[in-house]
């Protein structure tokens, strides 16, 4: 009687441990910096423009302006973000929509204008000068 009071009360202390990871995953939050400023890689520059709207999630679409980085609050790991880049007379000539997952790290960095030229390295982990 003692040994199955025993598993039962270990599997119940997984199942809270395993739950507890599983949300502290999927409801994380985490800090967003969304940059629009002309960025060099290497030898390959890719040029901010003059502006654009965000959308993160389906939510309501932010105005982005040529040198800006706006923070912005997402929940979750996995989300979607679609930018449509805007001539000066407001005409949207470039979309681009991408899927993408949050690592365990608190904040990040998108570089819209990376992620409109398809550069693999549009979002990075955000580090500042702390250890």
């Amino acid at each position: 009687m003692k040994a199955r009071r025993l598993v039962v009360r270990a599997a119940a202390l997984f199942l809270f441990v395993a739950l507890g990871v599983f949300l502290f995953v999927n409801g994380k939050g985490h800090d967003i910096l969304l940059d629009n400023k002309t960025v060099t890689m290497g030898d390959q520059t890719y040029e901010a423009f003059a502006s654009a709207l965000i959308s993160l999630d389906g939510k309501k679409a932010v105005e982005i302006q040529r040198r800006e980085r706006l923070p912005e609050m997402l929940v979750g790991k996995n989300h979607v973000i679609r930018v449509e880049v805007m001539n000066r007379g407001g005409k949207v000539i470039q979309t681009r929509e991408e899927k993408f997952s949050l690592g365990l790290d608190r904040t990040w960095l998108i570089s819209l204008p990376m992620l409109i030229s398809g550069d693999a390295r549009w979002i990075q982990v955000f580090k500042t000068g702390e250890n």
